[in-house]
């Protein structure tokens, strides 16, 4: 190898950019003072290369150096103590990073600052680390503003690890938290480990593993508890076989500071806390219980029904004394009824009895049970048991003889039919139907019932005119007129009595 002696002289007379020279040669631009170096055959020669690791040299108030212990590497540094370092991209120009990119903490000596982990760090392959030990009531370790003044509420609590202030505005916009999922779900995780991250232990029972909370500003503070929160708890010690675990409800009252829990959920269901109420329209899924012990319930409903009315639904062998009010009306396969107390009222709308009476079976053996009535009111006893109530075991049926009392028939007034209305009869629940019309009136029917007879009297308006009535799809054979259609007059009242042998209209039968 060889080497050239630098010595300077002037060539007079060429242009830098052009000039050739010859091999090896160092010249530079009197003007630009830009170093070449000729290769004997380009013209404005080659660039030329200063290597670091040969001696240090600065440039402006920049400091370029070699490390020569470990950790070896380039080093470009202020000349200055204390001086900032900028770097400024020109006009629209990007300033990109190729590698992977870390940032240390400050330190005097290089080898002493890139001995500890990076606290910021970017892979090469887009991962993001940051190491923030110091997180206090002050800040957070990750603080987004939405703003160029940088002004945020610092927060209350320390071990604040993300801080989002949202954008100002009157009125505000709402800060958001977006999180989407592509072709599956998206989770919001929180997870709980005792000891260490490098030698954790398991969470024991009543442990909280996660808290959402919500705080508002009170005119002077943000306050360091929350309105509301919800808890997530440890249900007994975390095992391989026990992953238990509960959610608390917490809630402050109108006009008090004080926040107490409301209630607890588990896999056996909600508890309320003594005091609390349980409000609205509340399902209990099929075999599940809803347990009120020692508690008040008003106001509840229970498949829409009415507590006073949810007889009509119970199972079971007996209904407790403490239901009352009562509209019962199926029994389902009912076999043995006891009653302990006097029975009254009516069946199917219509009074069973004149006065209040008590059924007293008059034997135990024989293939017929005869009831008789025994008066609670004179204490008079009806023996006619050949023609009073009359109870088969064999067929399990409960036979009406002619018993000597009066019967009253369920009636409904349906006021006024509108002209060209519809009066609709319910064979499953009407008895005896009373309407006024005027101009044009139809029947109509639901509910067909085999056996069930509806009786109606419709009465003409005065001042109405003469009119028609139609039967609405009953057949003219079924009617005892031969029509399906009625005329009548002011002041005048039609009886019809409609007598349904199946559950079709064409089961209807018609006596005018």
């Amino acid at each position: 190898m060889s080497i050239r002696k630098l010595r300077a002289g002037r060539v007079s007379g060429v242009v830098a950019s052009e000039w050739i020279g010859p091999l090896g040669t160092i010249f530079y631009n009197e003007l630009t003072g830009t170093l070449r170096i000729s290769d004997g055959v380009t013209p404005g020669g080659q660039p030329l290369q200063l290597v670091a690791e040969d001696f240090a040299f600065s440039f402006g108030d920049f400091v370029a150096t070699t490390e020569t212990t470990a950790p070896f590497g380039a080093t470009l540094m202020s000349a200055e103590i204390n001086q900032d370092i900028n770097i400024v991209s020109n006009g629209t120009g990007s300033i990109h990073v190729i590698g992977q990119f870390d940032v240390y903490k400050t330190d005097a000596d290089v080898a002493g600052a890139l001995a500890s982990p990076p606290i910021f760090s970017v892979t090469d392959t887009g991962q993001v680390q940051m190491l923030v030990p110091d997180a206090n009531t002050s800040e957070g370790a990750v603080t987004i503003v939405g703003g160029l003044d940088g002004v945020y509420q610092p927060p209350v609590n320390s071990g604040v690890m993300l801080h989002i202030t949202g954008i100002a505005g009157t009125p505000g916009v709402p800060s958001r938290i977006y999180n989407d999922a592509q072709n599956s779900f998206a989770a919001f995780v929180a997870r709980r480990y005792n000891n260490t991250a490098a030698a954790p232990s398991a969470v024991l029972d009543g442990e909280e593993i996660m808290r959402i909370s919500g705080t508002a500003h009170n005119g002077t503070i943000i306050p360091g508890s929350g309105n509301q929160r919800i808890i997530y708890k440890a249900l007994g010690n975390q095992t391989l076989t026990n992953q238990g675990g509960s959610m608390e409800f917490w809630a402050t009252p109108l006009n008090s500071i004080i926040i107490s829990k409301v209630a607890t959920l588990t896999s056996a269901g909600i508890t309320l806390e003594s005091g609390k109420v349980l409000s609205g329209n509340v399902t209990i899924g099929s075999g599940n219980t809803l347990d009120v012990t020692g508690a008040t319930v008003t106001g509840l409903t229970l498949g829409g029904l009415n507590p006073a009315d949810v007889a009509g639904t119970m199972t079971g062998t007996t209904i407790k004394s403490t239901v009352t009010g009562s509209s019962l009306t199926s029994v389902g396969t009912l076999t043995n009824l006891t009653v302990t107390n006097t029975i009254s009222g009516s069946i199917n709308g219509t009074a069973a009895i004149a006065t209040t009476v008590t059924l007293v079976a008059t034997n135990t053996t024989d293939a017929a049970h005869y009831l008789t009535f025994v008066d609670t009111v004179t204490g008079n006893e009806n023996v006619r048991t050949d023609t009073g109530l009359t109870y088969n075991p064999g067929t399990n049926k409960l036979t009406v003889g002619s018993i000597n009392t009066k019967l009253f028939r369920n009636s409904r007034d349906a006021g006024t039919i509108a002209a060209a209305g519809t009066l609709t009869l319910d064979f499953s629940t009407d008895d005896l139907v009373h309407c006024v019309w005027s101009d044009g009136m139809t029947i109509a029917y639901q509910n067909f019932t085999a056996g069930s007879v509806v009786r109606v009297m419709a009465t003409k308006a005065t001042g109405s005119g003469t009119d028609s009535i139609s039967l609405g799809g009953v057949t003219a054979a079924l009617v005892s007129s031969g029509n399906t259609t009625i005329s009548s007059q002011a002041d005048v009242t039609v009886f019809m009595e409609f007598t349904c042998i199946g559950t079709t209209i064409g089961t209807v039968y018609v006596k005018l």
